[in-house]
């Protein structure tokens, strides 16, 4: 009997390259996801500490337009937390798409795994079939003549 030959195996290869591209795509996005958590990290931190140093140089006399200059950076820290926290959001939004775009990769994939398991169940059974019908064959006339030579 013939080989096993999955028909759909060319789609599932596709299938398998697709899955493992968008699987790395994935992790492309959530390197970048955390590398801005990472910086917005930062940020937050020297918004803090600069916060802090602005609570002391108000409690011992300080030049006002130092003061003023603080405030202006307190702000303008303020503003790139914003924009980085923005940033964040639509990055986590991109890994939320591509985590749904992996899972669907992984549906058509194990869907084409099913269908070859079951093809090739299939095939199985047609070659034990096979085998039994020409075991059959070859085996009852020699038991067919055994009989004969016993009466």
């Amino acid at each position: 009997m013939k080989a096993f030959a999955f028909r759909l195996q060319v789609v599932l290869d596709r299938a398998l390259d697709e899955e493992e591209t968008e699987v790395r795509r994935l992790g492309e996005l959530q390197h970048a996801l955390a590398a801005l958590e990472g910086s917005l990290g930062a940020v937050r931190a020297e918004r803090r500490e600069e916060t802090r140093h602005l609570a002391a140089a108000q409690c011992v006399a300080c030049e006002p337009h130092l003061l003023h200059e603080r405030y202006l950076y307190l702000n303008a820290l303020a503003t790139h937390i914003t924009e980085l926290e923005d940033e964040r959001t639509r990055q986590q939004q991109a890994v939320d798409t591509q985590r749904d775009r992996v899972t669907v990769a992984m549906r058509k994939r194990q869907t084409l795994e099913r269908l070859k398991e079951k093809a090739h169940t299939e095939y199985r059974r047609e070659e034990q079939r096979y085998e039994l019908a020409a075991m059959e064959e070859s085996v009852l006339p020699r038991l067919a003549r055994a009989k004969m030579e016993r009466v």
